[in-house]
């Protein structure tokens, strides 16, 4: 009997132990079934393509010091044409110094300026649309066409009825038996052989028409045939100077299209950029006082050739700080005379000071294995607190692109020689190919082509759950 409970009491245990493991089975099943789940669905680091302006510029450092000659050169070889100062004089910033022989260059910028006028009238006209006296004389002109293709169709219609009437001159016609008929009945001439000795009443005649068999039938049908091929001709033209007179007062009276509007401004503005870079080249060709200061020495004559390694003029800024900075051989390529630089010095945290690319050495300077151009810019006003020695930080500005597209250079990778990035499209990932522009000095590279704004550029995939 006490066996009997004691087995009874294990089986019990034994089922309710059953029972938990069973739970804990499903349990099992439903965490995994998560944790898998959340395993299988990646998360992306996204950005999206942003729209607005990109500045481009080169980090340097270099030491206060005060000003000492700078010696100015021309970027080229060319003919000196103009030297505009004297040993010992003063002059003002901006003021020409010496020029070499621009007149070919003159005569594009001028060239490009009209051209540029004339594509803004004609976007000033898209946009504001044709003048009521415009659109009177198109449709004037609309209805005179379509009075000439009345006076075309009647008068080919007159030439056709001739070419016919010819037609059926050359053969006898056949008149209506009854009613009223314009035609006047043919008269047949001819001889016709009889018996000698009988007499014959012809009372009907047969003949073939048109009588092909004719003399000048030939002739006839020709011209019937040349004068219908003309008649469509005539038509088919004057219809179509009406279509075209048409579409053209549709076009005066229906309103800009956006689309049209944008081909006009991307226009004028690809045209505004070409006179840049030709103004830019023009500039090259002329030396300008960087600051204010005071000529030390002029070398050349008008009329000589001078190379870029030949000292123009030599010059000492007034009232100036200056700083010499090494450039990099990777980068010296896009520093220009006058561009601008952003200084900024430890000692003075928080502010920014303004200055000028002045002089661009052509010689290279070695330093740990790596080629540097000693670069000069000048700060024209310069803050009492800047002392000689000081290390500066410089950003100088290389170039500037406005209303552009731009993602974080990262998300650029190579690939067989393209530039592609990964962009996700309905939860996957497509593969573009870009054409990158400038970069700044945060990271971001302009998109010339390839996005477009508000697109979900993938940085990188990461496959862990999410939370």
């Amino acid at each position: 009997m006490i066996k009997e409970k004691i087995i009874n009491l294990y089986n019990s245990i034994l089922n309710i132990k059953k029972k938990y493991l069973y739970l804990f089975g499903i349990i099992v099943v439903i965490i995994s079934s998560v944790f898998l789940l959340q395993f299988n669905n990646s998360t992306y680091n996204l950005v999206e393509v942003k729209k607005g302006s990109l500045v481009e510029e080169v980090s340097a450092t270099g030491n206060v010091e005060f000003p000492t000659k700078i010696d100015l050169r021309f970027k080229n070889s060319g003919r000196l044409v103009l030297v505009n100062v004297k040993d010992g004089q003063n002059v003002s910033k901006g003021q020409l110094l010496a020029k070499q022989d621009t007149s070919y260059l003159d005569a594009q910028v001028l060239e490009m300026k009209a051209g540029i006028e004339l594509q803004k009238a004609k976007l000033d006209q898209l946009i504001g649309g044709y003048s009521n006296e415009e659109i009177t004389l198109s449709e004037i002109a609309l209805e005179n066409v379509k009075k000439d293709y009345i006076n075309i169709k009647t008068q080919q219609e007159t030439l056709v009825s001739n070419a016919y009437k010819n037609l059926l001159n050359s053969t006898p016609e056949a008149l209506p038996s009854g009613g009223q008929s314009d035609y006047t009945a043919p008269t047949i001439s001819g001889n016709i052989k009889f018996p000698s000795t009988s007499s014959t009443n012809v009372t009907e005649w047969t003949i073939d028409i048109p009588n092909k068999k004719a003399s000048n039938y030939i002739t006839n049908n020709n011209a019937y045939e040349a004068a219908l091929k003309t008649q469509a001709s005539a038509l088919s033209s004057a219809q179509s100077l009406i279509d075209q007179k048409t579409a053209e007062l549709a076009l005066k009276k229906a309103p800009a299209r956006n689309y049209d509007i944008s081909v006009y401004e991307a226009q004028v503005d690809q045209a505004e950029s070409l006179l840049q870079k030709i103004e830019a080249q023009r500039n090259e060709l002329m030396i300008f006082a960087p600051s204010s200061g005071f000529v030390t020495k002029i070398n050349g004559d008008v009329g000589e050739t001078v190379s870029p390694d030949m000292t123009i003029v030599s010059f000492i800024p007034e009232g100036s700080l200056q700083l010499k900075l090494n450039i990099i051989e990777d980068k010296i390529v896009d520093i220009k005379i006058g561009q601008e630089a952003k200084i900024t010095f430890d000692a003075i945290p928080n502010e920014k000071f303004i200055a000028k690319v002045v002089s661009i050495d052509l010689v290279e300077t070695i330093s740990g294995g790596s080629v540097y151009y000693q670069t000069t810019i000048i700060c024209e006003k310069p803050d009492e607190r800047i002392k000689s020695g000081m290390t500066a930080n410089v950003l100088i500005t290389t170039d500037i692109s406005e209303d552009v597209l731009y993602i974080p250079t990262v998300a650029i990778q190579n690939k067989d020689g393209k530039k592609i990035v990964q962009v996700l499209e309905n939860k996957k990932i497509v593969i573009k190919e870009v054409d990158p522009g400038i970069k700044n000095s945060i990271g971001m590279t302009e998109i010339k082509s390839g996005l477009s704004e508000g697109e979900q550029i993938v940085l990188s995939n990461i496959s862990v759950p999410k939370k």
